[in-house]
């Protein structure tokens, strides 16, 4: 048995069979198929055979992301086929052509989706290292001290997998972009290096070539590595083209970082942050405005907080909310609406699980991102394993997120105990301003969790519901 055969198979007849298929080429990481009758593939069948990162339609052709093992699939599925088989094709013809506002918002969620599904294994890994610290550890089953040598390990190993997940991003965005992988790498490592982060915690000046830099601490942030490597794959491209072959070893690489230093630490990264104090004070500006403001703060503030989150953003709005805390003692406007934005998250996560239930493989896995949130407050497997693998679902989340905030506008609700609890300890932030006010927060916080678990439920997933 051929190694790709079900891969192969389900292609096929996702495609309309063997009849349909007018020609077949592959570049670094797609397969892509010209039909004689585009209208007759099925996208939602392509999407849910196993190796398939993802599918795009650019012109006449219908690309399929299967990953840099393609050229091996390619063989196998020209022999199946019954097709010849045709040479490697560079992958910058994409760009031939004009360009729509579709097609380029389809490349957009390409390459972000692209990027971050290899590093879901990583995420899963480091969640469940973490949780089992959780379960173990003092605030729970109190079965290992938290000075002992296996929460210390539990703890740092799990921290390691968000810690470094720009160094990890670094890897998998230059594949996705055609960019060197090691100098994607290096890039990561310099996001996160102790000196850049102490001169970041210190609040020290600092200059790259002169220009100053803006002090954000890019540790666990995944956007701004995505900006990042996407600007460094013209730099490298444009050194590779004016660089003689005989230098290109050494010079490449190194021109390519000397120009990518003052790009990445005084303007593409720190975009993220300064986009985040941007959105805050908007916020904040739009609330003063009176009632009705804020319950368009709260909306935006809820729907909006995994997008800020997704982009690293997510720390300016939450320290806006902390300011709040600090000068009257609870927050009714940004921190609740963090609470609305979790919740929309979990409900997103519930949904995906229920309309999978009889799927054995998505059950486990939604099952797992399920556990990691509800009892280690550990959001990002479901944050990527299924809002950005899955797109829809992420609407849920938003839409959730958003009715909670909504609630906790109309009904003065407020976050009365700064505890920053994520897990199943999430309404405790609630408490201790009154029954009525803990009551609103759970309401509001399960409304989020209901409007995101329904839409995912219905409109999340396309085709057939599987429960």
């Amino acid at each position: 048995m051929a190694k790709y055969t079900q891969l192969i198979e389900s292609i096929i007849a996702a495609v309309g069979g063997k009849e349909n298929i007018k020609a077949s080429f592959h570049c670094a990481t797609r397969l892509r198929l010209v039909l004689k009758d585009l209208g007759i593939y099925s996208a939602d069948k392509l999407k849910a055979a196993e190796g398939v990162l993802g599918t795009q339609i650019v012109g006449e052709q219908l690309q399929i992301i299967i990953g840099p093992h393609v050229a091996e699939v390619y063989d196998e599925f020209c022999q199946a086929a019954g097709i010849p088989k045709e040479a490697a094709i560079d992958a910058n013809l994409d760009s031939a052509g004009s360009v729509t506002g579709k097609m380029l918002g389809s490349r957009i969620i390409d390459v972000i989706s692209g990027s971050f599904v290899p590093l879901i294994p990583i995420i899963i890994a480091a969640s469940f290292i973490k949780l089992l610290a959780t379960i173990l550890g003092p605030t729970m089953l109190n079965l290992i001290s938290a000075e002992s040598d296996l929460y210390t390990l539990f703890t740092f190993v799990g921290d390691a997998g968000f810690y470094f997940l720009p160094v990890f991003m670094g890897y998998s965005a230059a594949k996705k972009m055609g960019v060197s992988v090691v100098l994607g790498l290096f890039m990561g490592a310099v996001m996160i290096h102790p000196t850049l982060t102490a001169l970041v915690s210190s609040g020290e000046p600092f200059t790259v070539y002169g220009i100053p830099m803006t002090l954000v601490n890019y540790s666990s942030s995944t956007i701004p590595m995505i900006l990042i490597i996407w600007v460094m794959s013209y730099v490298e491209r444009f050194f590779k083209k004016v660089i003689p072959n005989s230098i290109k070893m050494i010079f490449v690489p190194l021109c390519t970082m000397l120009v990518m230093l003052p790009v990445a630490l005084c303007i593409v990264g720190p975009l993220g942050s300064l986009l985040g104090s941007a959105i805050t004070n908007g916020l904040l500006g739009i609330a003063s405005l009176g009632t009705f403001g804020v319950i368009i703060v709260c909306a935006l503030g809820g729907g909006l907080w995994n997008v800020l989150v997704l982009c690293g953003m997510h720390l300016a709005y939450y320290m806006a909310g902390v300011t709040l805390f600090i000068e009257n003692g609870s927050d009714p406007m940004i921190m609740t609406t963090v609470v609305a934005g979790t919740m929309g998250l979990f409900g997103m996560t519930v949904g995906a699980l229920i309309r999978n239930f009889r799927d054995s493989e998505a059950r486990a896995t939604f099952t797992g991102y399920l556990l990691t949130h509800l009892i280690g407050g550990v959001t990002e497997p479901a944050l990527f394993g299924i809002g950005m693998k899955y797109s829809k679902p992420f609407v849920g989340a938003i839409l959730g997120g958003a009715a909670g905030g909504v609630y906790y506008a109309v009904s003065g609700a407020a976050v009365t105990t700064m505890t920053a609890a994520s897990n199943f300890l999430i309404f405790t932030q609630f408490a201790g301003a009154g029954t009525s006010n803990f009551i609103n927060g759970v309401i509001g916080g399960l409304i989020a969790a209901a409007v995101a678990a329904l839409y995912t439920y219905f409109f999340g997933f396309s085709g057939k519901r599987n429960n």
